[in-house]
């Protein structure tokens, strides 16, 4: 009996390939094949592993693709465990291979050990300090100050905090003039409203702030002189811009007022005679 020629060392040298076995262990189809269809995998986001990537984000938009696939005696978590592999790509696809074969059977198996790997503890306890100790740049319009807010919190869903003291970081975050904007906005009542209350006045104001950013570029549109009078020029017109976004805010406040009571009294009136109601 001829016994084969053992390897010698040279071949020895070179690579042999060898399947790398799957981490996702996919449910029973019951000998039904599909077709990953190329458009499909096309339209699935795409995520590298790199730190700049936002792994919520990045869950959240492959979840909405995946819910537009339909595919014949598959649900959901089916469908998104046999395309998640197409949407990791260099170091997020280096680290799927790398997990233990069959170590993940279901998809909220695979998103727990994915935030695990791209969201470490470290990163948690950063954001959650940044925004616990947020705080407004010098000459940040209010809404910008607040959008950056909440893109934070989008960053950690996780953060834990409830809406009051995501309110009270807001309001103790602003610097004097901003602080004394908004209380004048709310007649001095802002620490009186309750959680909801507050973060729609919040949500409001940035709004209403936002849809007067034009203001900004008429004041530095004046032209301005370079003599010693420059930095009292330049109070002056922050004076006369603040002043203005307040008088606008509070007509705005006004006529929104004005409508609430003559819808009252409509609602008010007699449905024969449309007449006002008498007590």
């Amino acid at each position: 009996m001829e016994h084969p020629n053992p390897p010698v060392l040279h071949d020895m040298c070179y690579p042999i390939r060898n399947a790398i076995p799957s981490c996702i262990r996919l449910p029973e189809t019951n000998g039904i094949s599909f077709e990953l269809r190329p458009q499909y995998i096309n339209m699935l986001p795409k995520f590298l592993g790199n730190k700049t990537e936002d792994a919520y984000i990045f869950i959240s938009e492959f979840e909405e693709v995946c819910i537009m696939i339909k595919m014949r005696e598959l649900n959901e978590d089916a469908v998104k465990l046999r395309f998640i592999p197409f949407a990791l790509k260099d170091k997020a696809k280096k680290w799927l291979y790398s997990l233990p074969t069959n170590s993940i059977s279901t998809w909220d198996e695979f998103v727990t050990v994915f935030l695990k790997k791209i969201f470490p503890i470290h990163k948690t306890v950063k954001l959650r300090n940044s925004i616990q100790n947020f705080k407004i740049i010098p000459g940040e319009p209010f809404w910008k100050y607040f959008d950056r807010f909440k893109d934070l919190l989008i960053q950690c869903p996780h953060h834990g905090l409830e809406k009051w003291r995501l309110c009270q970081i807001i309001y103790e975050g602003l610097d004097y003039s901003a602080k004394t904007s908004l209380e004048s906005m709310c007649h001095g009542d802002f620490m009186r409203k309750n959680a909801d209350e507050a973060w729609e006045f919040l949500e409001s104001l940035s709004e209403k702030i936002m849809q007067w950013e034009h203001c900004d570029d008429m004041v530095s549109s004046i032209p301005q002189s370079k003599s010693s009078g420059l930095s009292l020029e330049s109070n002056i017109a922050s004076e006369a811009k603040m002043a203005t976004i307040l008088r606008r805010l509070e007509a705005l406040e006004i006529k929104e007022r004005a409508l609430a009571q003559i819808n009252h009294v409509s609602a008010s009136r007699c449905h024969n005679c449309q007449s006002p109601t008498t007590f």
